[in-house]
């Protein structure tokens, strides 16, 4: 009888360990697809407050017959600020300003469910992207007539 009562002992531990490697790995899965998805976020942030900087041209520069088109940085970067401020868990880390060329990087974070039994409370994640200012003119039907230059 004592025999008996001992075999199952084996396939029970080995059920348990199998059961706790299993959770893990889901769990580490879980966190980490959170974790992609936090930066996709970020990234597609940055990207639409890039477009926000590079709508802010300097029109001193167009009105002074200068014929560049080119982003106004301060105006740039205020609007980028406060695109980025209005994201909540998103805060703006560089907005830079080159010509017509506006860069932007955001941060956040990912708060793991399961991986913060292990200690990882936070994963940082950025996002960077570009945006270009251009100037566009249908051919052939608008023609741009300027005066004063």
């Amino acid at each position: 009888m004592g025999l008996r009562s001992e075999r199952g002992a084996g396939v029970n531990l080995w059920t348990m360990c199998m059961v706790f490697i299993v959770v893990a790995c889901a769990g580490i899965a879980v966190d980490l697809v959170g974790a992609v998805y936090a930066q996709s976020r970020a990234i597609d942030f940055a990207g639409q407050a890039a477009r926000v900087g590079a709508n802010q041209i300097d029109l001193a520069g167009l009105q002074a017959c200068e014929w560049t088109l080119r982003v106004d940085p301060v105006m740039a970067s205020q609007a980028v600020g406060a695109y980025i401020s209005e994201i909540e868990g998103f805060s703006l880390e560089q907005a830079k300003v080159t010509g017509a060329s506006v860069q932007v990087r955001v941060g956040s974070r990912w708060d793991p469910v399961f991986l913060s039994m292990f200690g990882i409370r936070q994963i940082p994640v950025t996002g960077q992207a570009d945006a270009n200012a251009r100037s566009v003119v249908a051919s052939g039907e608008i023609s741009p007539t300027i005066t004063n230059c």
